[in-house]
């Protein structure tokens, strides 16, 4: 008795016991069927390794937020994308090596912002201004800010920190800058748009 798995799914879709005259048929089915679910259950499983495989894919996106260390130097960036933010934490003493670290943190969240994206540097926890040879990875950071497409650059300094303003400002800025001693005061300016409108 040789029946194919369309025939047996057939005739026993839509029962749940066979009679007595079925059951050299039930009999004879029974190796086929196991070698049918044990087909069916390894695919099952290939197809589960596919999605977890795909699932760690899609797990693989940019970072959202990196904070770092080095020496006395601590920085932090993170980026609000639902504002379209980068915000950037400043402290201690920076040298060469530590500024290079910490502006390529920045860069690393690059693929979560959007043209026309807001940035905040807090530097009020600086211990020491940015040497010249600092200032060169900040300048690289302001180069990558353009290509993307920055929309405001808001720096939060204090009566020490305030000269660090130079860095960012360019004869032909084609974003805003900004200079405010509290995260509340850039908080308020975020609040408005380009014409200086709250934001409804």
């Amino acid at each position: 008795m040789d029946l194919s798995r369309e025939e047996l799914i057939s005739k026993y879709k839509s029962k749940s016991v066979v009679g007595v005259e079925e059951v050299q048929i039930a009999l004879a089915a029974t190796p086929f069927l196991c070698r049918e679910i044990l087909k069916v259950e390894n695919e099952v499983n290939d197809l589960k390794k596919r999605i977890n495989h795909l699932k760690s894919q899609l797990k693989k996106t940019p970072p959202g937020k990196r904070e770092g260390k080095r020496g006395n130097a601590k920085w932090l960036t993170e980026v609000d994308e639902d504002r379209n933010l980068l915000k950037n934490d400043f402290a201690g003493v920076f040298d060469t090596v530590s500024t290079k670290l910490a502006t390529n943190s920045i860069l690393t969240v690059f693929a979560n912002i959007r043209s026309g994206f807001d940035t905040i540097f807090d530097f009020t926890k600086l211990d020491k201004i940015f040497t010249r040879r600092v200032i060169f990875h900040m300048k690289k950071v302001m180069y990558n800010f353009k290509q993307v497409g920055i929309g405001r650059i808001i720096l939060v300094v204090n009566k020490d920190t305030k000269p660090l303003k130079a860095i960012f400002e360019e004869r032909e800025m084609e974003y805003q800058l900004y200079t405010v001693e509290s995260m509340e005061e850039a908080e308020a300016i975020l609040a408005t748009d380009a014409r200086g409108f709250l934001k409804t």
